[in-house]
């Protein structure tokens, strides 16, 4: 169970990026600049969290091959996954560095090549209470993603600079349902975009 919820915990912060409402600047007073809409936003990292998901085992190791990507190109990860306990607490700290190299994948109707600008990097601590009676996140995401999307290509780079805080919802034992629920804050700037906003962000097997 522990294992289970290590790795999950891993990906999470990457998949509740899905759901802020992030764009980069699309004022049509710089032409000059290729950039992304909302929609295809949340497509991009749609995408980065699917493919984040091909390493539902053990993190790898650093210098590990990287991970294919489903259209071409891989991804490499790296990093820790700590535990530190007390009595009535277990906290799991993580420094995971995820480094997309020219991985192409389809997301919500868009596909797109995504590389590291230089990479993307999740450091915070789970804090779990009793027997997974409450989990706590805190989590920062900085880093950033160079992107090419369409035809003609466009490209551009996308920065991160998030802050996520807020409880993990597991299923009950005897449920059969294996997906965790994610409740939270979400504050920073993605894509240069200012975003403080509530979510709910679903992971699981």
């Amino acid at each position: 169970m522990l294992q289970r919820i290590r790795v999950a915990l891993a990906l999470v912060v990457v998949l509740a990026v899905v759901l802020a409402p992030a764009a980069c600047n699309d004022d049509p007073a710089v032409p000059a600049v290729d950039t992304l809409n909302d929609d295809e936003v949340v497509a991009l990292v749609h995408g980065l969290a699917t493919v984040g998901q091909l390493t539902d085992t053990e993190m790898p190791e650093a210098g590990a091959p990287a991970v294919q990507c489903p259209l071409g190109g891989g991804v490499a990860f790296s990093g820790t996954v700590t535990a530190d306990s007390t009595a009535t607490t277990k906290t799991l700290r993580s420094e995971i560095v995820m480094t997309p190299q020219d991985c192409r994948f389809e997301a919500r109707g868009t596909t797109f090549t995504a590389s590291g600008a230089p990479d993307i990097r999740q450091t915070g601590d789970v804090t779990i209470t009793g027997f997974f009676e409450q989990i706590e996140v805190d989590y920062d995401i900085t880093g950033a993603v160079d992107w090419e999307t369409g035809t003609p290509a466009r490209q551009g780079t996308c920065n991160v600079a998030l802050d996520l805080e807020g409880e993990i919802e597991l299923p009950g034992v005897e449920s059969a349902d294996t997906v965790a629920v994610l409740r939270g804050t979400l504050s920073g700037t993605m894509c240069d975009e200012a975003i403080n906003m509530s979510l709910d962000s679903i992971g699981g097997d």
